[in-house]
């Protein structure tokens, strides 16, 4: 007759290996360090506070569109033109020129030719800012760069072209056109 061996120990066995393989994929879990960010995030303005921004200006050179926006005394956000205005929709243009996010900066062409990166004879969107201290600051963004790594821009009167990050201009150019949109006038209408 032969010997049954006992179900129990050997399921208590497997039942030890799988915790501890699970337990050494969980430490390799915890020693992996997380994933790296593509490139470091600056701030192109680094001590700008969202409160301290008096005025913004959206301005299309080439169409010559604009879309202004101002605080009122009580600090809300509102449109001098009285064109209607996004519940948050200042606070979060504020926020996003307040952290303008860029990757890296690049020196300026040494023949001064900035038709390559889109920032000449103007550029595609021009952004100033009016701080309650009546200091100013402008962000002219030009074309993506080809890397996808985020368009070029120029600052006030730097003599360097920053890499926007492409998610912050493309928020900025999605409040322009939607707010302008109906303005716009369509083809073809009487």
């Amino acid at each position: 007759m032969q010997r049954r061996r006992p179900i129990v120990p050997i399921l208590l066995l497997v039942f030890a290996g799988l915790a501890a393989l699970l337990y050494m994929q969980n430490q390799q879990i915890l020693d992996t360090p997380p994933p790296t960010q593509i490139g470091t995030l600056y701030r192109v303005f680094p001590d700008l506070e969202v409160l301290n921004i008096a005025a913004l200006q959206l301005i299309n050179p080439s169409s010559g569109l604009t879309f202004t926006l101002q605080r009122d005394g009580d600090g809300v956000w509102t449109r001098p033109d009285g064109g209607a205005l996004g519940e948050t929709m200042g606070s979060d243009i504020a926020r996003t020129m307040a952290l303008l996010p860029y990757t890296r900066t690049l020196d300026l062409p040494a023949d001064g030719d900035l038709s390559v990166y889109g920032l000449a004879p103007e550029p595609f969107l021009l952004v100033q800012m009016l701080l309650l201290d009546g200091s100013t600051h402008s962000v002219a963004i030009g074309d993506p760069a080809r890397t996808n790594e985020g368009h070029y821009a120029l600052v006030d009167d730097q003599d360097i072209m920053y890499f926007l990050l492409p998610e912050a201009v493309a928020f900025l150019i999605t409040q322009f056109r939607d707010t302008l949109q109906p303005m716009t006038p369509i083809v073809g209408s009487p």
